[in-house]
């Protein structure tokens, strides 16, 4: 073997991210190493600023896709919008006030942006669901296959239940 990196049989990665890509360049590079080791990638980000929008044309033309984009903030629809800051400020004093830990309100108190990215994700079929940030864990955990798996992966990541994450520092 030559050190080359093989990709599994028809192995579909989905990458979920809570900033446009043009703010993640982590994202970017993990996006553009995995095509280029020949797997397919699909990536949910979201919309939430005109200038992040029209960054992230930057990288139409790469053989890896975005596949979703979830509006939240101050680019959803005004009703949306409400909607979202009531959700979040009811989960957070749901969470942190009363001590409920339901994961559909810790994921609402989360992140504004963190329910949207799990309707997202579960729409997408992939063997591998790749979470950036932690907004994108609920997600990828929830949209992963079932699998017993545990497998630490270079770069201090882990493979579990078909969620890469990263290795918890001490």
């Amino acid at each position: 073997m030559n050190g080359a990196i093989e990709p599994m049989t028809s192995v579909d990665v989905c990458i979920i991210t809570q900033l446009h890509p043009s703010l993640n360049p982590r994202m970017v590079k993990d996006a553009d190493a995995l095509t280029r080791a020949g797997y397919s990638v699909s990536v949910i980000a979201p919309d939430f600023s005109e200038w992040g929008r029209e960054a992230d044309k930057e990288f139409a033309a790469r053989p890896w896709k975005i596949v979703e984009r979830p509006t939240f903030g101050p680019l959803a629809p005004r009703g949306a919008r409400i909607a979202e800051l009531a959700r979040r400020a009811f989960a957070g004093i749901a969470v942190r006030k009363c001590g409920l830990e339901h994961p559909a309100l810790v994921r609402a108190a989360c992140h504004p942006v963190a329910p949207k990215l799990l309707a997202a994700a579960r729409r997408q079929s992939a063997s591998v669901y790749l979470a950036h940030l932690v907004a994108a864990l609920p997600a990828a955990a929830f949209a992963a296959p079932l699998a017993e798996m545990l497998e630490v992966l270079p770069g201090g990541r882990f493979l579990a239940r078909g969620v890469l994450l990263p290795l918890a520092r001490a």
